[in-house]
């Protein structure tokens, strides 16, 4: 394997493959050599129960893939939202914004994080651009030469990538942020995002709800026939709610929410994720 490439990326997860993925596909940039590294083992198997994470991609994002020619794939994969309807607990306004109002289709799209990981990753194991190195670890990043160099280790062997370009997509939590000792600023807000996926009573319509309560917003996406993606955020006191029984956690959910989706009938296992502000001040 050569160690000479255009373009290093770090971190094989949505962002890096989504960067990676774009690079390959587009007619400036398909001819460069890409190298992508990732820490964990990158895997084609679309039903990792893991991760309950789904992800909303706004019309633009469409738009993106569409030109890239990966749209087909992900939207049979996805819900469309048609409508957004936004209200506040204690309040009888709501707003409703409608995507037959901007002449478009839909307004967004709600797919499974590793639904959208496994289509980027097969498109990407299909271009002969891009070299995808997993289970390594990087170690260090040098300039040499006016070139970055990335040492990283495999299977207890250190080997070296050269590029003019290193992109990090390994997220601001990555251990390779702690080795290179960025001067950043965190503030945390005291908040944690607590996700599921939640089957109810009535379909969805594929209206998306957001609403505003005492302790923080409920949105509720549309994933599936009566099936919606739930990102819930309470403050880290309420993170009790994770250990509940799921019939528990549904009351405590419908009693935020309320029955504009009739009763919550099940949960998936619930994660959480701490909500703050990361700042890089120029790393290099």
């Amino acid at each position: 394997m050569t160690n000479q490439y255009d373009i290093i990326i770090v971190g094989g997860g949505l962002v890096g493959l989504s960067l990676a993925a774009l690079l390959a596909s587009s007619s400036e940039t398909k001819s460069l050599k890409i190298a992508l590294i990732e820490a964990d083992k990158l895997s084609l198997d679309d039903s990792d129960q893991a991760d309950t994470r789904s992800i909303a991609l706004a019309y633009r994002s469409r738009m993106i893939y569409e030109r890239r020619g990966l749209w087909p794939e992900i939207e049979e994969k996805s819900c469309p939202i048609t409508d957004i309807h936004v209200s506040q607990q204690g309040s009888f306004g709501t707003t409703r914004l409608h995507a037959v109002d901007h002449q478009i289709d839909a307004l967004g799209y709600v797919i499974k994080s590793h639904q959208l990981k496994t289509i980027l990753l097969a498109f990407l194991q299909r271009q002969h651009s891009v070299t995808l190195i997993q289970c390594a670890n990087v170690q260090a990043i040098d300039w040499i030469d006016n070139q970055r160099v990335v040492s990283y280790k495999y299977a207890n062997q250190t080997n070296t990538l050269v590029a003019q370009l290193v992109v990090l997509a390994g997220g601001m939590q990555s251990e390779l942020h702690q080795k290179l000792a960025f001067d950043s600023q965190t503030t945390a807000y005291g908040q944690s995002a607590i996700v599921a996926t939640i089957n109810h009573e009535k379909p969805h319509q594929h209206v998306a709800y957001e609403r505003f309560t005492a302790d923080g917003a409920v949105a509720l996406l549309p994933l599936g026939p009566n099936v919606s993606a739930l990102i819930w955020t309470v403050s880290d006191q309420r993170l009790a709610l994770l250990s509940l029984t799921d019939a528990d956690f549904l009351v405590q959910l419908q009693q935020q929410f309320g029955y504009r989706l009739g009763k919550f009938m099940a949960t998936t296992r619930r994660q959480s994720f701490p909500i703050c502000q990361r700042l890089i001040n120029e790393p290099f």
